[in-house]
């Protein structure tokens, strides 16, 4: 059987990387099941997480955040 797939907006990863709050922790769930499950994404979705986190944080971490959005399941 495939597994379901759910189109991920960018604000799963900003949010999992920016808030502390309930859904940050959401987010971060999420992602942490991705194996479970198949999440696609859009170029479109790395630019815009890319950049959110650029400005709310800094470069480096931008480029992490963006680098883990392309390597998850």
């Amino acid at each position: 059987m495939e597994k379901v797939k759910f189109y991920l907006d960018s604000n799963v990863f900003i949010f999992a990387e920016v808030s502390r709050e309930k859904i940050g922790e959401d987010a971060r769930r999420v992602i942490r099941n991705l194996g479970k499950f198949t999440g696609v994404i859009s170029s479109l979705i790395v630019d815009e997480v890319v950049w959110v986190i650029e400005k709310e944080i800094d470069y480096p971490s931008a480029i992490t955040v963006g680098e883990k959005c392309l390597s998850s399941p």
